[in-house]
This record gives C-alpha cells, structure tokens and sequence, in this order.
C-alpha cells in the first residue's frame, strides 16, 4: 500500500531521541559483538517518553528561536520550523545547544570540551589534540572514562565530523576511535548517536578525513560481522540521521551566514548532503531485504522525498555522484520502492539532469542513466509526457560526449538507445542524423580521452546499426548510411579533403568497424553502396599514382607526401577490413577488385619510370607486406609474381635512396614466400646490404630498420654466409669505442626482428654478452641505458632455452673471471650467472660443477704477482706466525710482479674476484659434493692463499695491494669476505661421518690432507710464497686439530714436522700450529733447552743472520704452556743477561733481533722473579734507550715491533713494581727499586711514543692501532703532576688516531685542572692576567664544516671534529678549580676572541637544531663525558656536542645568551631556547642552587650582618632576607624555565627601613650585577648585601624618634627611614 503525503509526514514526526538516556542497555553484551536482538530497544516506544520528548522539543525551539532571534528575514523560517517538524533535529545546526559539561570532574577536560564549541578551527584543533592527549594517558594508567565525559563527547561529535576544517574532522574521528577503544563496552549506551555521523565520516569528500573514519570504526569492529551487525543494530538512527541530513538540514541551518562565507557555507552543505545520501546507499548494500523491511518507512520517506531528486541537478558533482550511486543501489535492491517513485525520477534524472554539465560525475550518471533506462525503459515514457520535456535533451546530453569520464560511459550511451522505447527512437533520416552528428560531436571534443575513442567508435556504429533498422523507409537508411558511416571511409583516405568530418579521430580499425556495420546490415543496397564507394576510393588512389611527379618541379616535396600518405592509408586501411572481414568472401572481393585495380596502376608506372619515384617504391613494399594476401589469388597471383620480379633489377638500378632499398628487401622477400623457397643467393642485393651496413656502422641510423630485417630474415634476402659475416662485425664492434653506439643499435633491433637468432649468437659467443656488459658502465649515461636494456632482453631471451642458458652462463663466468670481462663484469653479476646455470641444471654434476669454479692454475697464476710480495715487517705483531715475517728475504722478483697484477674498474684484483667468487657458490650451492678430492685441494689451496693476502691488506693498506679502492664500503665488503671464508673452511673440514663409520673415527677428509701436502712442497724457502703457504699450512692444521684432534695427525708426522732437519719457517708452522699437543711436549722442552744453551753462549760479535732464526725458534718454542717452568733457573738467567747485553751493545738499533729479544723477556722475567741483580735496572735502561733511538721516519713498520714489545716490558715492570713489597724477596724489592728510580724516564718515553706517527690513521695500519690502544692504555693511569712538556700534547688533539687523540686528552685532563692552582696564585699574588693556552687556542680558531660527514672515520668520528670539540673540552677544564678572578680572566679572553660562537654553531649543527629536529639528549650523560666509550661516531659527536653546551652554559652562561640573541636565526633561536628548558636549564639552575649551598656552607658569604639565604631549587627561587627589628626585608631571586638564555629576575619581597626609590635602585643594581658577572647569583646576592648591610650600618634604635609626633599626629613606626631620625635629632637640638 502506497503512503500518501500525509503518512509521510506522521512519519518526519514520529519520536527519535538518540540521546544516552533511551539508548538501548548493552551491559550483559560485549561489546564488539553487539546482538541484532538488540534493535527492538532502540525502536521500542513509550507514551510516557514521547510526552516528556515532546517537552524537551518545545523548550529546544524557544531556545533555538531566541538563538535566531537575530538573524535576517530570509533565516525567519529557522525559528518557526526548525525542530517543530523534526524533533530535536540531526545535532549537526549550529543552533544547537551545547551539552552541560559541568558534570565532567577534570577541569583541564571541561575547558576543552568547551572550546569545541568555538567557531575558530584552530582553537577546535588545538582542545582535539588535548582531548586526545588527555584519552592517550587514560589508557596509559588503565583508568576508566567517567559517563559525564562520555556523553559529552558524543554530543559533540556530530557537529565536529562535519566542520569545515578538515584537519578538526579527520582528528575528531580518531578521537572517536580513540573513546571507543579505552570505554569498550560502556560506550555502547551512547553509540545510537554517533552511529551516524561515524559512517557517515567514513564517506567524507577527503580522503585523510575518511580514512580516519574508516580506520577508527575498522578499530573497534575488526571483522566484516562485526561490521554489519553494527549496521543492523542502529538501522534506525543511521537513516533517522540520513533523512535529517538530506532533508532538514539547508545552507542555513548549518552555517551561520554571519561569520560563514557563503562559499564554504555551500561547501559545507553538500558534503552533509553527500554523505547523508551515501549512508542510505551504504544501508542498501550492507544489509539484506529482510532488515530493510523493518524500516522500509523510513526508507520510502527518504526515497520518495522530492528534495532528494532534486539534487540530481546539483552543482557539486560529490552530491550527484552520490545521488546516481545511491540510484544504482536502489535498482539492484528496492526495485520496486523505484517504480513506484519513477515520476520524481524520471522528472530528475531522466529530464533535468541530462541537460546541466556532468563534469566529475558522468561515470556514475551514465551507469545509473543505463541501469534506469534497462531496468525501466517506460520511464522514459512517463518523462516525455511532462511539459517540460524536449527531446534535444538526450541529443544534447549525447554531445557532451563522456564529459572527462571512462570509455565506459560511450557503452552506456549505446545500452540507453538499445532499450529505448521505440516511439521515442528516430523514425526518419533527419532525425537520425541529429542524433549521430550529436555523437560525432562528443566524439571530436577536445577534452575527450584519446583512450575512449576506440570505444566510442564502437558505440557510435551500435547505435548507427539501430537506427538504421528501425527506420521504415530504405531510402531514409540510404540516406543516413550514406551521411552518417560512409564518410568515415573517405576521411580517413583523404584526411587532406576539406569536410565536416575533419575533426574526427578516425583510425583503420575504425573503418572496419564501418565496413562490418554497413555489410551486417544485410541490406542489398547498402552492400552495393560499399562496392561503389571502394571503387571510388580505388580510383582515387590510381589517379593519384598516375600524376607525373617531376623531381625539378617546385611540389615535388609535397606532392610525395601526398602520395605517400594515401598508399599508407590505402593499405591500411586494406589490411584492417580484410580481417574484419574475414567470414564474407563476398565483401572480401570488394577489396580484392579496389587493390588489384591500384597494384597494376602502380607496377605499370614503376615499369615506365624505372623504379622512380622512390615513393612509388615505397608503397608496392608496403602493399607486398602488408596487403599480400589482398592482391593473391589463384587467378591473378602467377601473373603478379612475374610482373613484380621484373621490376627487382630496374629498381636496383635506379639511384640509391631508403625507399629504394626497402622496396627491393620486400620484393625479394615477396618473391621468396610466393616461391618454393630455398635460401637467396643474390650478389647484387648482398652488395646493396653491405653497402647499407657500412653507411649504418658509420652512424647513419635510419638504415637499421631496413637492414634488421634483412639480417633477421633466415635466407629471405641474404645468404647465410652473408647474414653471419655482417652479424659478427657488428657484435665485434662492440669493443670498438667509435663504432659501439651504432653497432648496439642495430642489435637491439635485431634482437627485437629475430630473438632465436640472438639466442643462438649469445650462447655460441660469450664475448658479445662481455662487450656489452662493458657498455653498461659506459660513461655516455645514454649508451649505458640502451646497453643495460640490451642486456636484459637478452637474458629473458636466453631464460626460455635451458641448455642455452647453462651454456652462456658459464661462457660469461670464465670471461667474467679471468678472461676479457675480468675488468667489467661484477661480482654479484657473475653470482646471478651462476645462479642462473645451476637453476637451469638443477642437477648439478661433476662437469657443471667443474665449469662453475674457476680453474686453479690460472687463479695461482693470477695469485702470484701479489705472493711476491714482501711482507711488513709490522705482521709480527698481528699474524699467528709471528716474527717469522722476518725470516722472508727479497728474491728480487717483487719489480717484475707489479706490472703483471690485474685489477677490475672496481680496484678489485682478480684473484680476490675469484676467491669471493668461490666463497660464495660454495655457500649457496652444494657444487664443492660434486668434486673429485683433488679437484677440492686445488681449488682450496689458492683460496685461502687469497683470504690470508686479503686480511694482511685489510690491516696494513698497501701490504701487497689486493684491492686498490680503499673505501669504507669496499673495506667492509672484504671484511665479509674473510669471515664467510673462515666459516666456510670450518665447515668443510669440520668432521662428516659417513654411514657405518664409528663415532671415534678420527681420519682428516682427503681433500683437506692433500691441501696440507700442496702447500707443504712450497714451504722450503724463505720467500714470501713460502711464507704464505706455511701460513695457510697453519691455518688448516688448527683447524683440523679444532675438529679431529690431534690423533689424526700422526705423532711420526708431527714430531718429523718440528725436528732440526727440517727448515726454519716449516718446523716455526709446526710450532705454531701444533702448540700444546701433549705427544710433543718432551721434544719441544729438549728443543728449548738446546736454544737457550746456545744463544746464552752467542756474543754481541758473534750475532749472525742464523741467531735471529734461533730466537724465532725459541720465541715460538716458549709460548708453549709448562716450558718455561721446567727449564732450570740458572738457564733463564744467563740467557737474560746474555739478552740484556746484547741490547746494550748495541743489538737495540736492529729492530727485529731486538724486538724478539724484549718479546723472550717479557715471557721469561716473569719466571725469575724472585732472582736479585742488575737486569731488573737494565730492563728500564733498555725502555728509555729505545724510546730516545732517531730512527728514520721511513722505518716506522719495522720498528713497531721492537715499540710493541717495549710496550709489553713497561707493563710487566709497572706490574711487578706494583705487587713488590719491601719485605717480598729480593727479586721483587729490586725491581720495585729500578721501578721507582726511573719512573719518570719511563713515564717520559711513553709521553713521547705519543708522537710516533701522529699523521698516519689507526683505520688503515691495524700494528699501529694495537700500538697506539695499548700505549693510551698505559698512559691512562700517569697523573698530572708527572706529565711533563703539555704544551707538546694539544697538538695531538688532532692525530690520525683515535686512540692517540683520546690519551692526549686524557692527559691534558688531568693536567689541566691540576695546573690551575698555581696559576690562581700567580694571579693572586703578582696581579697576573691569566690566559688560555695559545697552542689550545690556536686549536679553537679553526671550525670544522657543518656539514662533515661524522661516519667518514671508518669507525671513528674524523679527527678535525673530534679535535676540535676535544680542544674545548680543555678550554672548559680551565675553569675547573680555578679562581674567580681566573675564570674571569678566563671569559675574557673567550668574549675577546669571539670563539664560543664557533662552538655553538659546530654542536647545534650535530644536534639537528638547524634541521628542525633536535636529539633527545636524556640517552647520555649530559654532566659528563668519557671518550672512546659509544661505537658510534654519530652518538660520540652529539653526546660530546650535548657535553660541551652543558659546559658552556655553566661556564660561560653569559657569552651563550648573547650569541643566542644576536646569532641564531628566529626558527633556530626558538627551537634552541625549547630545547634548552626541557634538557639543560633543569641541570643549569641546578648548578647554580648548588653553587649558592656550598657557598653558604662555605662562610665566605659573613653571615655575621644576618643576611639569611634560602635555596629553592622545586620552585628555581633564591630567597635572601635580613631581620630588622622583627621585620623582614626580603628579595628573590627566580631563576626563569629557559635559564641562562633567559634572565634571572630580582622581585622584592618586604621592604623595610628604606625609601621605594633606594629600594627600587637596590633591586635594578643587584639584576645588573646578575647580567654582567656572567650570570653569577653569588655576585647578586653579595652587591645586595652590601648595599643594605652598608644603609643599616651603625643605626641603633633611637629614644628620640620613638618619642617623636610626626604632622599627622602619628608615633613613628619601624618602616620609618633614616630622614625621620634626622629630623627628630635636630628638633631635640633646637
């Protein structure tokens, strides 16, 4: 039963309260799965309610009326009708009353409920995020949201989701969210009132509004159930809430036009509208017909409003897209609800609407205009019996075309006209032709998508078709084919002819869209139309053909144009119908007659003019390959064969030209196809194609297209032989610089014409792919990009061939490795090559295997220019060998090996490209399983050869030069390198037991046992590659013993490999990697005892080259554990003094016998003692005498070992001397005795050992590094007074060497502070103006740039930063225990200079403040700084920058304000001063509090005056007070949030016996004081007191003013001043 008017009015009447009182009652519910049970509460309703609502209604109106009270005559409506109609309305007017917040606890909360309610948006922005803020750290404490608080908010919401700042939207929805989630189920009572307004949001215009929306209701209901039961459950509110959006609401219920522009008031508007109309859409598609019908009222309510309809002409497209869509829905579900209301569609949608521009919404108008037009085509009907119909609506709406939308809406036009009803379709040629001119003319809108032309071709010929049938008259469809399709065929043809087509886009596709249409029509005389307009056509273009074109003639240039453009035309024209066509033979030989007719006019002028004019040449090339199949047929097809093949030799001969060349490459090729085949042998064309080649190789491009195809085409135009000859050229070329570009050009279209020839060239020549992997690193960054793009299709050309693919691969990994792309070819490149092989041959075999790794003797081959090479002597500190680096003697073959060593454009050498190579196949596949034994030796062998030249260069740049590119980057790629090789060879030699062997088996693998016999061969000379192989004979020895023990070597084998017979590094290896096997402990003790008897026998004189070999044996032989104490005392003692004497006559300047010597005493004195003597004082002796040798400055690596091990005798002697006693044995009393009597010697040389090499960085010489850390170590523990020469140590601030840097600013740090007692004396006693340093201040004066780069240190932080902010650390240690009148000096001298602003600049620099985004400083010790302590460079540099500006402020506060006024700029001084209250000030008042307090407790303040002080650091207050008779005069000193870049302010308390004007003079002294004493609170305090200590002075209480009447008959009181005793003493005189 259809509802009148007035049901729908009773409805808008019906009672809706949404407020928490009637909400349903969820508590036995939880929350995310709210019941749809719950609905019946919602609309249940009572009498009793409805008469209070009704109460509450009218007193909202009177309320709302006094609001409106002063608006204008047009508003007067507002107040008469506004919440009458509707009841309490939709909460979004602005005459709403707010809600009453006083029942909200929080105060801070109720202020910012209370400013949403402000019109300002900031205001609103800035009360959100407090709410938010406030919401967050509920959650944070786990408290519960009062109900007050609740309702409150959601009484709110409405009206925030919809305000016009879309930042106060998106942030009120994540509130919402935000509520939700913290009250979990005791939000349920008030959900009914935002259940609208949330969806709603969700549908916002913005999308950050939006998804706000949507990710906050995706938050609480987390499922798609969850979802649809929430719309289930509040159905009512929501569309309660959508019709009172829709249909209360206007312009001026939600704007005030007051303070509202008219404009955004409008905006504002149509978003409520929009989204409104989008819920009822959301409704229709979330829930099913069943929960629908339970509101079917007030759904017919919204849909049968004519409001509603009536927006379909509205201006903001967000509203119509919204109203079309929510008319799709409706189709899809409300069918019927939509006939029933098809008058106010139809008088909307099918009328008003098709005649206002649809921009922005035509997509959605279309769809809905369609599915109206199928679903109800009698609505059409009903829309033209309106008064107000015209049928140029639909024409003109036709001509608009899509109006910037998808091709989707040309479809809908053709679905519209298909089911229109019949009476309103055209029924003559007139009429048609109307509607089709109207299509062509939104089909040539300049706005019009060039992808929807296609598609509305389509359309329009759809719709052609159907008028056409429909029209009763055959002359009338005559007509209109003939005005309306044909000329599509000539305006595509002659695109030149002036016609009202011109502006159509017409391609050949479309004309065969025309053809077909006209041909399916079925229609005799249309057909008969089609053949007389090809002949026509045909006619035209043989006409065109047949006029002379003279090549002197002023159009010949245009007149080749022309003609070539109708032959391009003509045959594609041809080609595209003929395959639209291909179901009609009938319409085929339409064509086949046309092209026949234009083929012998043009063969017959090629026969007149010998082939000219090359554009006539042009074209039979196109017909031949184009329209072949056209002008083919059995009856015809002989004749043309023979025709064209005479023409071959005339157009040969003819002048060469592009067009010449091409039409020859297709006639030979036509002539090919139409023959039995056979491969071309012709010697005149091979020569035009060679001649072509050159000109291309040369740089003439526009000759690549044509040649592609003659060298593509398998025996078409060249011969095999041919083809080959000139393919090879051009892949050689390449590699030729001039040539390249050309040559990859003509590649590239070649690998496009023919991939199987390219995939068959690649795989047989691997050089090809080689020279054009080298391309892509070209400097000419646009040859690169086409050699890179190269290179990738021809990889997914070869990934379609597996065997092709394996084969290429492993051609590139051999190039790649050690052949001609070793240069070019990357790493990572020929890992991706072997990847690609193995995944080709999944199962890998011996052969691939093999064919994968690189071959042995040209890796070693490869590998021996660098073993030449002579190791640093400094690798005695850090190699396993030890001082057997010594032993290595120059075969004079280092010269000749630095010219034979190899290197990629990367710096890597080749041998370390392979052993990376091979170190990481063996990690990803299992290739290695599928070797023979030797094979694994072999290759095994030069890889750790590799990996042991790799770690010597890593540590000491420039050790042999494996790798020339020294960058961070490149060091660590290295480092990942070694350490994958080191886990690698673990695992290979680790133990594998194989099925049925025991679990003590203990048998090397075979291939590690034939690893040690290579090696071993070579390790019977004292060359380098000697000394390489036995350290890779070590290094697999250790760790075959780590994994199978010792057993598995054979005691025979162990104790041959350290007997005497064998050579000095052989049995040195065996020492080292055999150390402390229990089966050779007796042989290497006996072996200890027999060096020892013979050196100690050995004198000065007598030291030979072979007593150095000794000492390396016996240095080797003593670190075995347990052989030093079982050799006889006396022994140790004659060989130490035997040591010693040498030392002393002169063995000390030989750097390697002497470093060997200190090395066997820092083993040996431990073991001796408790032994009495002189070697105890030599020891030191030797310390001093080293340190004060001039060696060259050159020798510096050999000399580290000998520094290493003085080093090493410093520590063991300082030890000793430490845990000696005078009572201990006579050993340890006389070493304590040498200790204490040269001390400061020994603490000199260490000091000096500073300077050893302040130049060369610790990153690049790792000896160095353990030098230079165990010398900083040692100096750390020297205190201040025994440093000597300081003035030498600041320029070590700025070292190579970190660890450098760090020992002189230790130093100086202890230095420093201890120094300045006695210059505050000197100060103090002879008026010395003290001074910083000049050599730190000269250190000071040069800032670092702020935009160094902190992680350039490899590691460390660079050395100009860290000296530089080390200096000031220095700079501020100055002020540590010196005198005021020191630091004054002190401050001075820095605001002189103008230094600290350097300083500043540099640490805001590193914090980020000029950047915007300032650390977080509380990750580090602000108060103090220790060096060396973080790994980072980034977090050294700030947490010293944080350090220094503490520092700063609480030395110099004054000097840091005034640059921060006059220095920073706004943005920066702002975020400094931010910064600076929330991170330092709190340290600095501090500080200052506690400066006061040990004042105080000092005494120096004379509290005798009673001046009392009292410090308040809570409240950053001073307070200083002075009892006057029983009266306190008092001042404080507040200390602001920002000090000290604020100023500390003095505020007067009490005043008390002193006039205002001395009062007020006292306080602006003591604030001035304040300012300029470097913001010293002590001075203020001490200028205060002086001044009142100096007024009360001398006065006592007086007899005489007591007793005095002043005028106004008053006794005198103690605030009385001084004037008053004055003139009482005078009038007691008088």
């Amino acid at each position: 039963m259809r509802r009148g008017p007035a049901d729908v009015n009773d409805k808008l009447h019906s009672k809706r309260d949404p407020s928490p009182a009637h909400a349903p009652v969820l508590q036995e519910i939880p929350f995310q799965s709210l019941a749809i049970s719950a609905a019946a509460d919602i609309r249940s309703t009572r009498d009793d309610e409805l008469t209070e609502m009704n109460k509450r209604q009218f007193k909202a109106q009177a309320s709302s009326e006094r609001a409106a009270g002063g608006f204008s005559s047009n508003n007067a409506f507002v107040s008469s009708g506004l919440n009458t109609a509707f009841g309490k309305g939709s909460g979004l007017s602005y005459l709403v009353e707010p809600p009453d917040f006083s029942s909200v606890s929080d105060a801070n909360v109720r202020v910012a409920l209370k400013n949403l309610s402000k019109r300002d948006g900031t205001t609103k922005l800035r009360a959100l995020e407090d709410l938010q803020s406030y919401f967050g750290g509920v959650e944070a404490e786990r408290k519960e949201l009062e109900s007050a608080l609740l309702s409150a908010w959601t009484s709110l919401y409405p009206r925030l989701s919809i305000d016009s700042e879309r930042r106060v939207r998106q942030l009120s929805h994540s509130v919402l969210g935000n509520v939700a989630a913290i009250a979990g189920r005791r939000i349920a009572p008030f959900l009914s009132s935002v259940a609208g307004p949330w969806l709603a949001g969700t549908q916002d215009i913005d999308r950050m509004a939006g998804r706000a929306a949507i990710d906050a209701f995706h938050q609480i209901f987390s499922s798609d159930e969850k979802r649809r039961n929430f719309w289930k459950l509040y159905l009512k509110p929501i569309l309660e809430h959508a019709r009172d959006r829709i249909i209360l609401e206007t312009v001026h219920t939600l704007s005030d036009e007051r303070v509202v522009n008219p404009e955004e008031a409008e905006a504002k508007y149509a978003g409520v509208v929009a989204t409104g109309i989008r819920l009822v859409s959301g409704a229709l598609t979330e829930l099913d017909s069943s929960t629908l019908e339970k509101e079917r009222d007030l759904l017919e309510c919204i849909l049968r409003d004519k409001k509603l309809w009536d927006f379909a002409t509205h201006k903001h497209q967000f509203v119509r897209k919204s109203l079309y869509q929510l008319l799709s829905s409706a189709m899809d579900v409300e069918k019927e609800l939509v006939r029933s209301t098809l008058p106010l569609i139809g008088s909307s949608i099918l009328s008003s609407a098709l005649t206002i521009n649809q921009s922005g919404s035509s997509s959605e108008y279309s769809k809905a205009l369609a599915a109206l037009t199928v679903s109800f085509p009698e609505g059409w009907s009903a829309a033209s019996q309106s008064k107000k119909w015209k049928p140029s609506r639909l024409v003109d709406y036709l001509r608009g075309g899509a109006q910037g939308g998808p091709s989707e809406i040309w479809q809908n036009h053709a679905t519209i006209f298909l089911h229109l009803p019949e009476p309103l379709l055209p029924r003559t040629a007139p009429e048609g032709e109307q509607v089709l001119q109207a299509l062509r003319g939104g089909l040539c809108r300049r706005d019009e998508r060039i992808e929807n032309i296609p598609v509305a071709w389509a359309s329009y010929f759809r719709i052609s078709s159907h008028i056409i049938q429909h029209l009763a008259d055959e002359d009338d469809q005559q007509v209109l084919v003939e005005q309306g399709i044909i000329p599509v065929f000539r305006r595509y043809q002659e695109p030149s002819a002036a016609s009202p087509w011109t502006a159509a886009k017409i391609s050949p596709s479309t004309c065969a869209l025309a053809f077909k249409t006209i041909w399916d029509l079925g229609n005799g005389r249309l057909s008969h139309l089609l053949e007389d307009e090809w002949s026509r056509l045909g006619k035209s273009v043989a006409d065109t053909m047949r006029t002379p074109i003279s090549a002197e003639s002023a159009g010949h240039s245009s007149s080749e144009k022309t003609l070539a453009a109708q032959g391009r035309n003509w045959v594609s024209l041809n080609k595209a119908i003929w395959h639209a066509v291909d179901d009609a033979a009938s319409a085929r030989q339409i064509l086949r007659t046309a092209a026949l007719v234009v083929l012998d006019t043009l063969l017959e002028r090629l026969r007149q003019d010998c082939g000219q004019p090359t554009g006539l040449a042009l074209l039979l090339e196109s017909i031949l390959a184009k329209n072949g199949e056209v002008v083919m047929d059995d009856g015809e097809g002989f004749k043309t064969k023979v025709t064209i093949g005479s023409l071959k030799k005339a157009i040969l001969a003819a002048p060469g030209s592009h067009e010449k060349t091409q039409a020859v490459y297709a006639i030979t090729s036509f002539l090919h196809e139409v023959s039995e085949g056979g491969e071309a042998n012709d010697q005149e064309l091979e020569s035009l194609v060679a001649s072509e080649f050159q000109q291309a190789m040369g740089g003439s491009s526009e000759k690549w297209p044509l040649l592609s195809d003659a060298l593509a085409d398998d025996g078409k135009i060249l011969s095999t032989a041919a083809r080959e000859t000139l393919i090879a050229e051009m892949m050689n070329s390449l590699s030729i610089k001039e040539k390249a570009e050309s040559a990859l050009e003509g590649l590239d279209l070649l690998t496009k014409r023919s991939p199987a020839m390219i995939k068959q060239l690649a795989s047989t020549n691997h050089r090809f792919l080689v020279d054009l992997l080298s391309l892509t690193e070209s400097s000419n960054d646009e040859l690169a990009g086409r050699a890179e793009a190269l290179h990738t299709e021809v990889d997914s050309i070869l990934a379609t061939d597996q065997d092709a693919l394996a084969r290429t691969t492993v051609g590139i990994i051999h190039e790649g490795l050690f052949g001609s792309g070793a240069r070019t070819m990357s790493v990572p490149y020929l890992l991706e090559c072997a990847q690609k092989a193995v995944e080709a041959k999944p199962d890998v075999g011996m052969t691939l295997a093999m064919d994968l790794l690189p071959a042995p003797e040209a890796w070693m081959a490869e590998l021996r220019p660098f073993e030449d090479t002579i190791p640093n002597p400094a690798l005695a500190i850090t190699d396993r060998l030890g001082h057997a680096v010594d032993l290595v003697s120059d075969t004079g073959t280092v010269s000749s090996s630095l010219s034979r060593r190899k290197y990629d454009n990367a710096g890597l050498s080749l041998p370390l490209r392979a052993a990376m190579y091979v170190t990481t196949i063996l990690r990803r596949t299992d290739v290695f399983e599928h070797l023979a034994d030797t094979s694994r030796a072999e290759l095994l062998v030069p890889l750790l050869l590799t990996r042991e030249l790799a770690r010597d260069e890593l540590g000491l740049k420039g050790a042999n030069e494996l790798w020339t590119s020294r960058s961070h980057d490149a060091d660590s790629e290295i480092m990942t390198f070694i350490e994958d090789s080191h886990n690698m060879l673990k695992k290979l030699l680790g133990r594998r037991l194989l099925p049925g062997e025991g679990a003590g088996l203990d048998v090397h693998p075979s291939f590690a046992s034939i690893s040690l016999q290579m090696t071993a061969k070579q390790i019977d000379r004292s060359s380098s590659v000697s000394y390489y192989h036995a350290r890779v004979w070590t290094h697999v020895t250790v760790e075959l013993s780590e994994s199978y023990g010792w057993s598995g070597f054979g005691t025979n084998s162990m104790l041959e490999a350290i007997s005497s017979e064998r050579g000095t590094l052989s049995r040195i290896s065996a020492l080292k990697a055999y150390r402390n096997a229990s089966v050779l402990q007796g042989e290497v003790l006996q072996a200890c005892n027999e060096l020892l008897s013979n050196l100690s026998g050995v004198d000065y004189s007598g030291f030979e080259e072979q007593h150095l070999s000794q000492l390396i044996l016996l240095e080797a032989v003593v670190q075995w554990d347990g052989t030093i104490s079982n050799v006889p005392r006396h022994r140790l003692v004659m060989f130490v003094k035997r040591v010693l004497g040498w030392l002393d006559a002169g063995l000390v300047e030989r750097s390697a016998p002497a470093a060997l010597s200190l090395s066997l005493l820092n083993t040996i004195l431990p073991s001796i003692r408790d032994v009495y003597g002189s070697h105890w004082t030599s020891s030191c002796d030797i310390i001093t005498r080293i340190q004060r040798i001039d060696f060259p400055r050159s020798s510096l690596d050999s000399r580290l070992p000998l520094i290493h091990a003085s080093l090493e005798l410093f520590q063991l002697l300082r030890m000793m001397a430490e845990d000696g006693d005078e009572d201990d044995d006579e050993g340890d009393a006389a070493a304590k005795d040498a200790w204490d009597d040269h001390e400061g010697d020994l603490h000199s040389s260490m000091q000096a050992y500073l300077h050893l090499a302040p130049d060369t960085a610790n990153e690049d010489h790792q000896p160095l590094k353990l030098v230079n850390a165990k010398l900083a170590r040692l100096i750390d523990r020297i205190p201040g007074k025994a440093i000597l020469n300081a003035a030498d140590l600041y320029s070590l601030l700025y070292a190579a060497s970190s660890d450098v840097r760090q020992a002189a600013l230790g130093l100086l740090r202890r230095f420093v502070p201890w120094n300045q007692q006695s210059i505050s004396v000197e100060a103090a006693i002879d008026n010395h103006v003290a001074e910083i340093p000049t050599e730190l201040v000269s250190l000071i004066i040069k800032t670092p740039a702020a935009e160094t780069n902190i992680n350039s240190g490899h590691g460390n932080m660079p050395s100009a930063l860290q000296g530089f902010l080390y200096s000031w650390i220095l700079v501020f240690d100055h002020f540590i225990g010196s005198s005021f009148k020191v630091q004054s000096h002190y401050s001075t001298q820095l605001k002189e200079g103008s230094y600290l602003s350097s300083l500043l600049g540099c640490v805001f620099a590193i914090l980020g403040h000029d950047r915007g985004k300032p650390i977080d400083p509380s990750q580090y010790t602000i108060t103090e700084y220790a060096a060396g302590v973080t790994p980072s460079p980034d977090r050294e540099a700030q947490w010293l920058a944080v350090h220094l500006y503490y520092r700063a402020l609480k030395h110099v506060p004054a000097l840091v304000k005034s640059w921060w006024i006059e220095s920073a700029g706004r943005q920066t001084s702002s975020a400094i001063e931010t910064w600076t209250e929330k991170y330092m000030s709190p340290l600095a008042i501090s500080d200052e509090c506690d400066k006061v307090t040990e004042w105080l407790d000092s005494g120096s303040q004379q509290d005798d005056d009673g001046m009392k002080i009292k410090v308040s650091k809570g409240a950053r207050e001073i307070t200083a007070s002075y009892n006057i008779d029983d009266q306190m005069m008092q001042i404080v000193i507040r200390l602001p949030g920002a000090y000290p870049l604020r100023q500390a302010t003095v505020e007067g308390v009490s005043r008390v016996g002193v006039d205002e004007k001395k009062w007020r003079s006292w306080l602006l002294n003591t604030q001035g004081v304040i300012k300029f004493s470097n913001g010293s609170i002590i001075d203020g305090l001490s200028a205060w007191r002086k001044n009142v200590s100096g007024a009360i002075k001398g006065q006592t209480e007086c007899a005489i003013c007591y007793a005095m009447v002043s005028v106004d008959n008053q006794l005198p009181s103690k605030n009385s001043t001084q004037v008053w005793h004055e003139e009482a003493v005078i009038s007691c005189q008088g």
